[in-house]
């Protein structure tokens, strides 16, 4: 019955690893592509074909009409515009100066993309602070079945724990 539980805990610490892991890998996603506003247009590639979403960075108590900037993105070779599906959990990075936001998310193959701006010059001077950037996108619902995975595993460990000590006494 020992071995039992060391096998099973030991099991657990593994998952506990591989989950703590795509934490990481969230937390770390760097970006592809940086757009100030006071540019119209940057150039950037992908280089494995996938799902990815533009956030917005800007001031962290400012407000930015995203809609309003117009942001297309187009594969450079064959002037094919990418679809922007509007991302419905939006997920957010907060520092104590800045905030990043995902906004939209699109499907792309391998190659050259052009990102760029369709909104008035005027009204992009006055958000001179806000980026666009390009991630790699990653789903909202993995990355919460891995935080209450890690939760349910730390939970039965400690479990296993509090059994393995009991019976060492």
């Amino acid at each position: 019955m020992n071995t039992i539980i060391y096998l099973l805990a030991l099991i657990l610490i593994v998952l506990l690893f591989i989950c703590s892991l795509i934490v990481i890998k969230f937390f770390r996603n760097k970006a592809i592509c940086k757009l100030s506003t006071g540019i119209k247009k940057e150039e950037f590639i992908i280089k494995k074909s996938g799902k990815y979403s533009i956030w917005i960075k800007d001031k962290r108590y400012s407000f930015t009409n995203i809609r309003d900037l117009r942001i297309t993105v187009a594969n450079k070779n064959t002037c094919e515009k990418k679809y922007l599906e509007e991302v419905f959990y939006k997920s957010k990075g907060l520092g104590v100066i800045w905030r990043r936001v995902e906004f939209y998310c699109f499907q792309a193959d391998e190659g050259e993309y052009i990102i760029s701006f369709e909104s008035d010059e005027r009204f992009r001077e006055s958000i001179f602070n806000t980026t666009i950037q390009v991630r790699k996108y990653i789903s909202f619902y993995k990355f919460v079945l891995v935080i209450f995975g890690v939760q349910f595993l730390l939970f039965i460990i400690s479990i296993l724990l509090i059994i393995i000590l009991k019976n060492f006494n």
